[in-house]
């Protein structure tokens, strides 16, 4: 029976038989191997390179990407830093500006008795057009009315009243404010009065009074508030009144009263 069927078969048993030791043959003799490599790579070398080149774009496209968020972070945070920079100089330099103002307070004794208290200015009453000031002292440091305040430059006013933990003080600017002040050198004695902004008038000094442009003013001692020999300005202008008798005598002021921060109030 196998006989009757491998010779009825014979053919195509030969040829199977014959396209399997070609095969073998083809895979398995070094020749044939290498040879049926290179046609396979000759064949499949262009998708492999295009592959590689793809392969290459998209790594370059991530890597630029993650570059670019990198940077944009490292921007970030490098604007961040200078900002805190640029406020730790702004903080500085205005410690900085306070230091000097406050040594200058503190090195200007000839006029500031040994009692004296520190106070910064928290505010000015619009009510009567800047002519006041509000500063962060009150009773509870001693604070009382009429009480002079002073800075490093001069006279800057007195307490018109006073809370708990602040005082309103009337600058010497105010019309509603009157000083006895002198000539320091001719020793003339008028009234100061206010004149707005930096300015002030001294009144009742008559045309023959020794007043030149130049001169020094300082409050005289008379009175019951202010003492003698505080500094308050120069005179800027000297004329003679209409009136025959008396002289309008302007004094700008030592101080900038635009630009008060920090004063002495004398409780003494």
């Amino acid at each position: 029976m196998w006989q009757h069927f491998l010779w009825k078969h014979r053919r195509k048993i030969i040829l199977g038989v014959l396209v399997v030791l070609s095969v073998s043959i083809l895979f398995l003799h070094p020749f044939f191997n290498t040879s049926s490599n290179t046609i396979f790579l000759s064949f499949t070398s262009p998708f492999y390179k295009l592959s590689s080149k793809i392969k290459f774009k998209i790594s370059n496209s991530i890597n630029s990407i993650l570059m670019l968020k990198n940077l944009h972070e490292e921007n970030k945070l490098l604007r961040t830093q200078v900002s805190l920079l640029n406020k730790t100089n702004i903080q500085y330099e205005e410690l900085l500006n306070e230091n000097g103002r406050l040594r200058n307070l503190l090195n200007f004794k000839p006029y500031i008795s040994k009692k004296q208290i520190g106070a910064f200015v928290i505010g000015y009453d619009p009510a009567n057009l800047f002519k006041s000031i509000i500063i962060d002292r009150g009773y509870k440091d001693n604070i009382s009315k009429n009480m002079i305040v002073v800075n490093d430059k001069g006279l800057i006013g007195r307490v018109l009243s006073v809370t708990s933990n602040s005082a309103k003080t009337i600058l010497i600017t105010d019309a509603e404010s009157s000083v006895s002040a002198i000539v320091q050198r001719s020793r003339c004695i008028g009234s100061l009065v206010g004149a707005g902004k930096n300015m002030c008038e001294i009144k009742y000094l008559a045309q023959n009074d020794d007043v030149q442009i130049g001169d020094t003013i300082v409050s005289s001692g008379e009175g019951e508030i202010f003492p003698k020999g505080i500094p308050i300005g120069i005179v800027s202008n000297v004329e003679k009144k209409k009136d025959g008798i008396t002289l309008k005598v302007d004094v700008q002021l030592f101080a900038d009263f635009s630009k008060l921060e920090e004063v002495f109030v004398k409780i003494e």
